[in-house]
């Protein structure tokens, strides 16, 4: 089972990764509206920070069963929301072509 600190850096690092393809996209786009890939970097940051809270305050912290499936759902969640922003994000470049 991994560590809170390490959760949290699992956490920055996903949510950055997505945050970062953003801004490249918005850096090889700038010619366009970029409210919708704005939209993407608001809800990774939203993710980021809710995820964190979630880390920090686990149901049941003294059951080992409760808090591994805690940490389960937690990074299913994660994977989900991120490969669900990295879709749209490609679904937005397909448009720009």
């Amino acid at each position: 089972m991994a560590t809170k600190r390490d959760a949290k850096k699992l956490i920055k690092y996903m949510t950055l990764e997505v945050i970062d393809d953003c801004f490249s996209f918005i850096f090889k786009h700038g010619d366009r509206d970029n409210t919708d890939v704005i939209e993407i970097i608001g809800d990774m940051d939203a993710l980021q920070s809710e995820m964190t809270l979630q880390v920090n305050h686990i149901n049941g912290k003294n059951n080992k069963a409760l808090v591994k499936k805690h940490f389960s759902s937690l990074y299913d969640n994660l994977i989900t929301s991120c490969d669900k922003a990295l879709k749209q994000l490609s679904e937005i470049a397909a448009k720009t072509k």
